[in-house]
C-alpha cells in the first residue's frame, strides 16, 4: 500500500514510517520540516492538495499537542489541529484516497463522567487542545458519510516511551541520578500506553475497511506514586521524592474492548517493562 503519513517525522509519525515500511508498505511523511519527504503545512491547503496525491492512504498525524499551551494559543491550535484536517481530508477527496487514519486524544472526552470511559462517553473538552480535536473528528464523521471515504478515528490516551520530553515519565527519568526527584503532584491515576502498542493499533487500524473511533489505551490507570514505586524497583533502590503541589485529580482510564474485538489488538507492554525500556535507552 502506498501511504502518506501527516507529521511523519514528529515522535509518534517517525516511528509509524519505519514500523510501515518494515511491513513492506511505500511510505512517504509530510510536515513543515525540511527532514520529510514532502514539506508542506498543512494549514496551507494548496500546498496540501498538491502533495496528498497518488496515495492509497493517509495517517493523519500533524498537529499541535498539550492542553496546558492551548490555553495561551488557542486559535493556533484550531488552526492546525481543526482546519489543518479539513485541509487533509478536503485533498484527500480531491485525490480520490478513499482511507485516513486520524489520531485524536482523550482528551475530547473532557471530566470522566463514569469509569472506564468507553467510546459511547459524552464528549465535553476541556481546553481548546480538546476542542480542537473533537472539531477535527467531526469534520472526519462528515467526509465519511457525504464522501464515503473510510476514516478511523484512533483517540489516544496519555502515551509514553524513550525519547519524550517535559511529561512526568521524562522528568522523573532526567533527575534519577540527582539526590532527590522533585515532581509537582503524584496524586493521579492516569491511562498510560507506551508507544510501540501505539504504533501497533495504528498499523490494525490502516487495515479498516468500515468508518469507526476506537480508544487506544491500556486500559488500566497508574498513579503518579505507582510510576515511582516501578522505577524504584527497576534500580533497586527507593528513590527520594519530594513532591510540591500535591492536590488530587481525576482518575482517567480507557475502556478498550471495542478496539480489543474489532481490531483484534490489545497492549502488550506493561507500565514495569515500559520504563524498563526507557531506561535502558536513556
Amino acid at each position: 500500500m502506498k501511504i502518506l503519513v501527516t507529521g511523519g517525522t514528529g515522535y509518534v509519525g517517525s516511528r509509524l514510517t519505519n514500523f510501515l515500511k518494515k511491513e513492506g508498505h511505500d511510505v512517504s511523511t509530510l510536515g513543515k520540516v525540511s527532514d520529510a519527504d514532502v514539506n508542506v503545512d498543512i494549514t496551507n491547503f494548496d500546498k496540501v492538495s498538491k502533495a496528498v496525491r497518488n496515495f492509497d492512504a493517509v495517517c493523519h498525524l500533524a498537529g499541535k499537542i498539550g492542553a496546558k499551551d492551548s490555553f495561551e494559543k488557542p486559535m493556533e491550535y484550531f488552526l492546525v489541529n481543526s482546519v489543518g484536517t479539513l485541509n487533509v481530508l478536503e485533498a484527500a477527496r480531491l485525490a480520490d484516497i478513499k482511507k485516513i487514519v486520524f489520531t485524536s486524544s482523550l482528551a475530547v472526552y473532557g471530566t470522566p463522567q463514569y469509569l472506564p470511559i468507553d467510546e459511547k462517553h459524552p464528549t465535553n473538552p476541556k481546553s481548546p487542545y480538546g476542542y480542537s480535536k473533537l472539531v477535527a473528528e467531526e469534520l472526519c464523521r462528515n467526509y465519511s458519510e457525504l464522501y464515503g471515504i473510510t476514516i478511523t478515528i484512533a483517540r489516544i490516551s496519555y502515551l509514553y516511551g524513550p525519547g519524550q520530553k517535559n511529561l512526568l515519565i521524562p522528568t522523573i527519568v532526567s533527575q534519577l541520578k540527582e539526590d532527590k526527584i522533585v515532581l509537582s503532584n503524584l496524586d493521579f491515576k492516569l491511562d498510560y500506553i507506551f508507544i510501540d502498542d501505539v504504533i501497533s493499533a495504528l498499523s490494525k487500524c490502516l487495515e479498516r475497511d468500515k468508518s469507526d473511533v476506537f480508544n487506544i489505551g491500556y486500559g488500566k490507570s497508574t498513579s503518579g506514586k505507582e510510576i515511582i514505586d516501578a522505577f524504584s524497583k527497576i534500580l533497586g533502590k527507593k528513590l527520594n521524592v519530594e513532591v510540591t503541589d500535591p492536590k488530587k485529580e481525576d482518575e482517567q482510564v480507557m475502556n478498550i474492548g471495542k478496539a480489543k474485538s474489532a481490531l483484534d489488538w490489545e497492549p502488550k507492554i506493561s507500565m514495569e517493562d515500559g520504563l524498563r525500556k526507557i531506561i535502558e535507552t536513556a
